[in-house]
């Protein structure tokens, strides 16, 4: 099918998938068949037919994968579609609401595969603003008028691993320039080695190989899989086949096909759909070893068999290092099997795989050092000659194979390891202008005349591994530190001569060098992070959230930055997965006031006002101690259990004034009563609420991921008053879900009158710390420049945990380079001294976000003798001595104690101390699986005092006690279950 053809039938399926969507939302009983409805993606709704709270929207989004983003201007509306989506087990796992003027929509920009307006909201939307959110080739429906959104001139594509086939990793995108924001954050959080990414069309196309290290690697091993670039959604998913070592250039991507060799053929998919188009064969020589498109025309490598790889599948949970000597690496030490070497280069038609033009060799052409630019093809055969041919005809141009070009090239460096790079990766490229061999494996650099073939010359200053990336002005030469030799590094360096013109910093270990239209990315020179040198000023920002997955880098494509997925776990970051940075918006309309106020008469809030012995917050206090006020009962009985929904990750409980209160992932707040399990009300917000509520004065307020606090009257639910945390309403995919750019994750804490939030995930996008008014919601204080805390370096405060609050403190885990952000509780001045060096200390691993993937983390309950009960995996259960001289360690440092007693068997995943006894959620292997319980320990020995077997594993602190010495447990299975003191 032609591309005209092809735009003229989406065209009318999307026509068709447009009028079944305002039918479904037109006429809630009305249920027709979807079957064009998009698999995947973000679909907009902006408005629903007046009297339509929700049915129609249930009906869509039943029949079809997508994610839906629903925003209405009608508050009780936007309540009721809310009601109906939770009863359909659809809120917040598909379909999102939202409240606002249809005039600005709240979603980021490029975000959404199809924007369908209402009826009733037609006359007050505006096409560009609809526009505006729908990305590049999606469409806008109003009314019978459809748009489709153009992209944009100056979009570039990644179309082969090292972004073109002349192997120079440096992106021409116009539109992805610094400063950045979040555009989204995706699954797979995980992947394993290698792992190799191509982008075209506003797609982004990843290969995952065969060494997986942990058990969350397994899900993608050999895979191919593929995105849609503008919000992370899977297209589609395929095996490969295994034994095939997959790094190499064997992809290459346009926005009408993608293209994939291996040891069978070269297949060509259909990049929407993965549907396979065509298989290109060829019998005598089956494996291919390179590829390129370039024109019109296919070009590969292809060759005989080649030594195998073993697939490493992994049991091991949690977060950890992957080894350099694993059993898959690869060597290179015989042409003949080695993976990417081979002696034939032909130009094929991609659309029949016929022949166009081929030559033979009798040396060994090595893969890694095949490229090419503007018709010209270079090839190396190691220790024998570099080549040049004419790609139109298949003409050789010339050879140089004198000795002193393949002395400056040299052999294989012996080993790969974090400084030299990877055995696989390529080491020519080219322009116009030069051939140039440095990269993994190689020392210095060899420059050789594009045109002619002569040798032009070797870094003689520069005995290391050097990443370069071709500008058009000069060479930029990034190497590491002084570990394969010494003299001037890093730098601006000459086409004409090598010679050094200007320095830059040095690379720090296994990250290759990638480059954009404004800057320079690699990892961070301690711990992980993103090292970011501005082109244009010469400034360096350290990115410190996420580090460049080791074979991509930072790939710039789509308007996009691509980082991830993750795959070692040594490193100190806080963001995993698949991620997009765009270029930080500027066009925003004015959003609406931070503050809205319900203007009701609150109900009488002494049903629901605590005890003193209560446990009215996340863990029982502000200062987060998990210490039980009541008596922890000897003896229990089991008095109730109630069950919410199931596809709801609920948070740890709160019980103040008779109520039991817990957030949950759905975006909802849940009240239950405390003497039997009942549901006394739910009130739904926007977003994910990641910690439970904290009760005061008969008031329960809350945080969520739409960016808002939320005021709710705890006898009934109602709102008394939201503010926005956030600075602005943008909406962006996190993980399967929407949330805002700033989500209020942490939860919020009370204390004398006053609410304290934050809202953010990364620094760069920007974090914001607020204490409100607790009566009213007005601002007492605003902080917004953490996540700008150090101009030098770019780095600043990350929201990457719960708030807590003592001695006259808020603070939070602050991201890898702070380790706990601290501000003034009275004025919100951050205290935290200004990191300039691009250095990661810290890892963050954020319940909200990887707690799935991660084991339980260690826990310490500090005692009033100075005592510390701790959990962990080492050591399970135990209690340690004061530390010495009463000084209180940092969270985790427990080396200055010395241990009173432990149980290693016990493996908590939920700690509560009394005075005497603690009370304990554990999980514990058996034969069979595992097996969860709680139990009462005695606190002086570390005795059993009562244990009882669990359904299910706690949540994360998921216990509480309250004043009637009750103890509840919420349970990962949606079961909330509640014990009291035995008679």
């Amino acid at each position: 099918m032609s591309a005209s053809l092809r735009h003229c039938f989406h065209m009318r399926v999307l026509q068709a998938v447009t009028a079944a969507l305002l039918l479904c939302a037109a006429r809630a009983s009305c249920a027709p068949t979807l079957p064009a409805l998009p698999r995947a993606g973000v679909c907009a709704m902006i408005g629903l037919p007046a009297g339509d709270n929700g049915g129609g929207i249930v009906a869509c989004a039943t029949q079809c994968a997508a994610t839906f983003y629903v925003q209405v201007s009608d508050g009780a509306q936007a309540d009721a579609i809310r009601k109906a989506l939770h009863a359909a087990g659809l809120l917040g796992t598909r379909v999102f609401v939202d409240r606002g003027d249809p005039r600005r929509i709240h979603l980021a920009d490029n975000v959404a595969d199809t924007a369908v307006v209402a009826p009733d909201a037609r006359d007050a939307v505006d096409a560009r603003e609809l526009l505006r959110v729908v990305r590049p080739r999606g469409a806008v429906v109003i009314g019978t008028n459809i748009l489709v959104k153009p992209a944009p001139e100056g979009m570039d594509d990644w179309s082969h691993p090292c972004h073109g086939p002349d192997n120079n990793p440096r992106s021409r995108d116009q539109a992805a320039r610094a400063p950045y924001s979040l555009q989204f954050l995706a699954e797979p959080m995980f992947c394993p080695m290698p792992e190799l990414t191509v982008a075209a069309g506003g797609r982004v196309f990843k290969l995952f190989g065969h060494l997986a290290f942990r058990a969350s690697q397994n899900a993608v091993i050999n895979t191919l899989m593929a995105f849609n670039g503008y919000n992370g959604a899977v297209l589609w998913s395929i095996p490969l086949n295994p034994g095939f070592m997959i790094h190499r250039n064997t992809i290459a991507a346009s926005a009408d096909a993608l293209l994939y060799g291996d040891d069978r053929s070269c297949r060509v998919f259909d990049p929407e759909t993965g549907a396979v188009r065509r298989e290109i064969v060829l019998p005598d020589t089956p494996v291919w070893k390179w590829i390129a498109i370039e024109g019109t025309s296919l070009y590969a490598l292809v060759g005989g068999a080649e030594r195998r790889v073993g697939v490493e599948r992994a049991t091991l949970g949690g977060l950890a290092h992957w080894s350099w000597n694993a059993p898959g690496r690869i060597t290179y030490d015989d042409p003949a099997s080695n993976p990417g070497f081979g002696r034939r280069l032909a130009a094929l038609d991609p659309a029949t795989g016929a022949i166009i033009w081929e030559r033979r060799f009798e040396p060994y052409v090595d893969g890694r050092a095949v490229c090419m630019s503007n018709g010209r093809l270079f090839f190396f055969c190691p220790g024998v000659m570099l080549g040049c041919i004419d790609a139109t005809t298949g003409a050789l141009l010339w050879t140089n194979a004198t000795a002193q070009l393949l002395d400056a090239v040299g052999a294989d460096i012996a080993d790969q390891n974090p400084h030299t790079g990877f055995s696989p990766q390529p080491y020519l490229m080219c322009n116009d202008r030069i051939a140039l061999f440095a990269g993994a494996q190689r020392r210095g650099m060899t420059a050789v005349d594009a045109r002619t073939g002569a040798f032009l010359w070797h870094t003689a200053d520069v005995t290391g591994v050097v990443f370069p990336v071709l500008f058009d002005e000069a060479i930029c030469a990034v190497t590491t530190g002084d570990r394969l030799g010494s003299g001037p590094k890093s730098g601006w360096r000459s086409y004409e001569s090598g010679a050094l013109i200007s320095r830059l910093p040095n690379r720090w270990n296994c990250v290759r060098v990638t480059a954009s239209i404004d800057s320079i990315f690699s990892r961070g020179v301690w711990g992980a992070g993103t090292w970011r040198y501005d082109v244009s000023t010469g400034s360096t920002d350290f990115l410190s959230p996420m580090r460049p997955a080791c074979q991509d880098g930072v790939v710039t494509a789509n308007g996009l930055l691509y980082w991830g997925p993750w795959m070692c776990g040594a490193c100190n970051i806080s963001l995993y997965g698949h991620i997009a940075l765009c270029s930080a918006p500027t066009n925003m309309p004015a959003a609406r006031p931070q503050l809205e106020s319900a203007g009701v008469t609150p109900a009488s809030p002494a049903r629901r006002v605590a005890s003193s012995n209560d446990w009215p917050c996340y863990l029982g206090d502000n200062a987060r101690s998990g210490a039980v006020r009541a008596a922890v009962p000897g003896r229990v009985v089991r008095s109730w259990s109630a069950r919410l929904r199931g596809n709801a990750v609920l948070t740890a409980p709160v019980a103040a004034g008779g109520a039991v209160f817990l957030g949950d992932s759905l975006g909802c707040i849940t009240a239950l009563d405390a003497s039997n399990g009942a549901v006394a009300w739910t009130a739904c917000t926007g977003g994910a609420v990641n910690y439970p509520p904290a009760v005061e004065d008969g008031i329960a307020y809350a945080g969520s991921a739409d960016g808002w606090v939320y005021a709710l009257d705890a006898a009934d639910g109602a709102v008394r008053w939201r503010f926005r945390a956030a600075p602005d309403e943008r909406w962006i995919p996190v993980y399967g879900t929407l949330a805002s750019t700033w989500p209020v994750a942490g939860g919020v804490a009370v204390e004398d009158g006053a609410v304290f939030a934050a809202a953010g995930i990364a620094d760069f996008a920007g974090t914001f710390v607020v204490a409100l008014d607790a009566a009213r919601g007005t601002p007492v204080w605003r902080n917004a420049a953490s996540g700008a805390l150090c101009k030098e370096g770019g780095c600043g405060i990350s929201l990457q945990g719960p708030l807590s609050l003592a001695h006259g403190f808020l603070s939070f885990a602050g991201g890898t380079v702070y380790e706990t952000a601290v501000f003034d509780a009275k004025t919100g001045r951050c205290t935290n001294t200004p990191i300039a060096r691009a250095a990661a200390a810290y890892r963050t691993v954020f319940d909200p976000y990887v707690g799935k993937y991660a084991g339980p983390a260690p826990v310490e309950r500090p005692r009033a003798d100075g005592s510390m009960l701790v959990a962990n995996q080492r050591q399970g259960l135990a209690l340690l001595q004061p530390a010495a001289g009463g000084a209180h360690p940092r969270a985790g440092a427990t080396g200055t104690r010395r241990t009173v007693w432990s149980q290693p068997s016990l493996k908590p995943d939920a700690v509560i101390a009394g005075r005497e006894m603690a009370i304990v959620g554990m999980t514990a292997r058996t034969r069979t699986g595992e097996a969860s319980s709680i139990a009462a320990v005695r606190i002086t020995d570390g005795s059993l005092v009562w244990q009882e077997t669990l359904p299910a594993k706690v949540v994360t602190d998921g216990l509480a006690v309250d004043a009637r010495s009750r103890i509840f447990a919420v349970l990962v299975n949606g079961e909330v279950l509640c014990w009291s003191p035995a008679r």
